[in-house]
């Protein structure tokens, strides 16, 4: 079990190579190995403004889950990936009942009723929950029939996702399975984390032309990330009016496959 946090304390997830000089600060001890490249260190939070201002150059700190700052390289790439999904299998089994599920689940029902907005849904269609973490997508009743298909880069996500019922494979697998052949996908929750550019390249390959993904950014975070690589790959953006008018769950945009 993920242990459990009170205000003043947390947890830093970094790559080892950097960890000593976290180590050598007062209030941080080793936690845990989470990989063979991968640390989670035990954090007084009191001293964390300490730690950001000074900090090795070309990372950043990402604040999740109001518990939890991982350490990222300011560059999507491959450490990214691995920091990541390092940081997503540790808490996966407590995943569920550390966020606020009822409001992922809210964002959920949104994002596929947008997608019914754009898609012929009597052709039953295969439809793609991108970042599908814990498999929230699997307890949701939608009116119009579908084929759900769940991906997710981390495999300990993937095997939880599974057992609630959801088919879940990996990004490249996707692309391998079904090529050309997705109608559409959302994406809850996940693009304001910078996923791995050849990731959306993989889910971008395997939709239709004319295909969609519609998604929200988390506080506004990765949008220019995100169009930047969609233009790169000839698509469209627009944005989404968000639900109720409010930014609860940050900003939406559609993103539609034209070539």
């Amino acid at each position: 079990m993920t242990p459990v946090f009170d205000s003043l304390s947390g947890i830093l997830i970094c790559h080892k190579n950097i960890a000593n000089y976290y180590l050598q600060q007062k209030g941080i001890s080793l936690h845990t190995y989470l990989c063979e490249s991968v640390l989670a260190l035990d954090v007084d939070l009191n001293i964390l403004s300490f730690i950001t201002i000074k900090h090795p150059t070309g990372v950043k700190f990402t604040k999740l889950l109001d518990r939890y700052l991982i350490i990222l390289p300011e560059e999507s790439n491959e450490l990214h990936s691995l920091l990541l999904n390092s940081f997503f299998s540790f808490i996966a089994n407590d995943y569920d009942i550390i966020i606020e599920k009822e409001r992922n689940i809210d964002n959920i029902k949104f994002l596929i009723k947008k997608l019914f907005t754009y898609i012929d849904f009597s052709i039953n269609p295969i439809i793609v929950d991108f970042g599908c973490g814990t498999g929230l997508s699997s307890s949701i009743k939608v009116e119009n029939p579908m084929r759900l298909v769940g991906v997710d880069s981390c495999p300990v996500m993937r095997h939880i996702s599974s057992k609630k019922g959801l088919s879940s494979v990996s990004p490249d697998i996707l692309r391998e399975k079904f090529l050309n052949c997705i109608d559409g996908a959302f994406a809850s929750y996940v693009l304001h984390l910078l996923p791995n550019k050849l990731h959306i390249e993989q889910l971008w390959d395997s939709l239709k032309i004319g295909g969609i993904l519609v998604a929200n950014h988390h506080k506004g975070i990765g949008v220019d990330y995100t169009h930047d690589l969609i233009y790169n790959l000839g698509g469209s953006v627009c944005e989404i009016h968000p639900p109720n008018l409010t930014n609860i769950h940050g900003k939406y945009f559609s993103y539609k496959k034209e070539v």
